[in-house]
């Protein structure tokens, strides 16, 4: 044992080095062979290596093992290495230098746990000057099929912040699995941009072409070409979304040319600043062949035969419509007239129409309208023709209808007097939505 106070505790000398060891505390040296160990007395005692510079004995390095460790050894390469360099422990103890920024992509072990990698202000350019024809330069791929992969996400590129004046971030995810959105459709790439007033989820430069494919088949594709800026895909190819589909909101406060909108009632395009119109969303029936009427004299459908539909009715919200409607009739009694009505569960709040028609011996051509025409402001079955001997009888109705409340809406038709009459083929019925139930304008009126 050797005295704490002595500043050297253990020197070897030979023609060209000096080893000294030096320390602070009582120190045990024990020569074992080739190996030194160097220990503190006491446990609680602090206990390091240091190694100090001979010409200025105030600076020196200092190795200081961790606490509760198991023996081990370390073996040092056989040569100093390059610049650059750095030690790598194969597992057992031996070291050997490595250019730790060559490490081959090929060589990478996969991570076992999240890996997060933080460049700061430095930039990582990937570059592939040798891509030979059917080979690809970086593929991303999937073959989970837990529950998770229905979310799975293979690449997401993100990038947020205020950049000049745009203040944005913008999202490029590809996608591989069973479902990312609704339907249970998979989705090859999906952009979005959000974050500020300028975002643009998608740019293509004026003259380029984009190359889409049409169905699911390799070789089936279509390339857009600068005819159409936009060219948007087949909804049957991708059920059940729609083409092109608006999301209903507020209207633009001051109306801009060009625009398209959509208030969750009418669509609306601009033509020119101020000047917004309804875009016309008509919903018909034409008859595909004769539709025989029950022989009464209450109102009866005018549609559920013929090649209509099952009831003769459609369904329609509150709202304000314009509808028009053009009848043919034969087979009518060859007294008294026939009238119009509407029948239905919606709430009429109120209505303006008219009428232009006439009833004539059947085989006699209608080449006029006779007595009969008119204007009506209610839904009670009115006469649309004068009563006369004729048989075979036409009329053109067009109007305004009111919707308080939604529901069903009926064309109806009463006969005076009872007859197995025949609505002919081709007699049609016609409505289309202006706005709600209390709209009074749309356009630049002044």
């Amino acid at each position: 044992m050797l005295n704490h106070a002595m500043p050297s505790l253990f020197r070897e000398r030979s023609a060209t080095t000096v080893t000294q060891l030096t320390s602070g505390c009582a120190v045990l040296v024990v020569m074992l062979f080739t190996c030194v160990n160097v220990r503190a007395q006491s446990v609680s005692s602090y206990h390091s290596l240091r190694f100090v510079n001979s010409s200025s004995p105030t600076n020196s390095v200092t190795l200081i093992p961790p606490s509760g460790i198991t023996s081990y050894s370390l073996q040092l390469p056989g040569t100093i290495g390059s610049a650059g360099q750095v030690l790598s422990n194969d597992g057992s103890g031996q070291l050997s230098w490595l250019s730790g920024s060559q490490t081959a992509i090929s060589s990478l072990t996969g991570a076992t746990a999240t890996s997060s990698i933080s460049n700061g202000a430095y930039h990582t350019v990937w570059q592939w000057d040798q891509v030979n024809g059917g080979t690809t330069a970086l593929t991303l791929s999937s073959s989970s099929t837990a529950a998770a992969s229905n979310a799975q996400t293979l690449l997401r590129i993100t990038s947020s912040g205020n950049n000049n004046s745009l203040s944005n971030s913008v999202s490029v995810a590809l996608n591989e699995g069973t479902s990312m959105l609704d339907g249970g459709k998979t989705f090859g790439v999906v952009i979005d941009a959000r974050g500020g007033t300028n975002n643009y989820a998608l740019i293509v430069s004026a003259g380029q072409s984009v190359l889409a494919r049409e169905s699911g088949t390799s070789d089936n594709f279509t390339t857009l070409r600068p005819s159409a800026i936009l060219n948007i895909g087949r909804s049957d190819v991708y059920p059940p979304f729609g083409s092109l589909k608006l999301t209903s909101g507020t209207l633009l406060t001051t109306p801009q040319a060009g625009a398209w909108e959509y208030d969750g009632t009418v669509f609306y395009s601009t033509v020119d600043n101020d000047d917004r119109g309804v875009i016309p969303s008509k919903s018909f029936v034409v008859l595909t062949g004769d539709n025989t009427l029950t022989s009464q004299t209450a109102v009866q459908p005018l549609f559920d035969g013929g090649g209509g539909s099952t009831n003769g009715r459609i369904v329609l919200p509150a709202g304000t419509y314009e509808f028009e409607c053009l009848l043919y009739l034969t087979s009518l009694s060859g007294t008294g007239t026939f009238g119009f009505a509407f029948g239905g569960t919606a709430t009429i709040a109120s209505q303006r129409w008219a009428t232009v028609g006439r009833k004539v011996v059947t085989g006699v051509a209608i080449t006029a309208p006779a007595a009969g025409s008119g204007i009506m402001a209610t839904a009670a079955d009115l006469g649309v023709v004068t009563a006369n001997t004729g048989t075979a009888g036409c009329v053109w109705i067009t109007g305004v209808i009111r919707l308080s409340a939604g529901g069903t809406l009926i064309p109806q038709i009463s006969l005076e007097t009872a007859a197995a009459a025949i609505v002919k083929k081709n007699s049609f019925f016609m409505i289309s939505p202006l706005g709600s139930s209390t709209v009074t304008k749309i356009g630049n009126w002044q």
